[in-house]
């Protein structure tokens, strides 16, 4: 049985929650750390439909390398969120508590960014051909990024940045 990735994501990301650091200081962080892990799924769920459906395309270096692999993509950089709420939880969180969970706010603000600026994205991109839905049985090389999905120009000369 097929994995499928927005599954895997959003355990993930829900167990942010269990790296609150413990005492006062989590009972503070738990509700924005949620709803940062919440939206961050929301990102990585759209990220991911943009890229196994539409054509869009990775402009971000750090994952330009997995822009065949959608899941492949969306597990580093699902796995990556996870590492970084959880290093800020336990460094600054302990410390500032107060600090940790605006940073938390402001993630997650910007994170349903993300998801919506994916989503718009998505519906203005032209759809992946029949032969070309799955990509990771086609070979076809999908793009996207959860920051910068773009749809595919018209004229592959054309190149296009969005949200920069």
């Amino acid at each position: 049985m097929k994995a499928r990735p927005w599954v895997i994501v959003c355990v993930g990301l829900a167990g942010l929650c269990l790296g609150a650091p413990a005492g006062a200081q989590g009972l503070r962080l738990a509700l924005p750390t949620s709803i940062a892990a919440s939206a961050a799924a929301a990102d990585w769920a759209s990220t991911y439909y943009a890229l196994t459906r539409k054509q869009v395309h990775e402009v971000n270096p750090v994952l330009r390398p997995l822009e065949g692999r959608p899941t492949r993509l969306v597990l580093l950089g699902a796995a990556i969120d996870v590492a970084g709420v959880w290093a800020w939880n336990r460094s600054v969180g302990t410390s500032r508590p107060t600090i940790a969970a605006s940073g938390l706010w402001v993630m997650a603000a910007f994170r349903g960014y993300l998801a919506l600026h994916n989503i718009n994205n998505a519906r203005r991109a032209p759809r992946r051909s029949a032969a070309g839905a799955d990509p990771a049985d086609t070979g076809a090389a999908p793009a996207g990024d959860p920051a910068t999905l773009t749809p595919a120009p018209a004229d592959p000369s054309i190149t296009t940045r969005s949200g920069q």
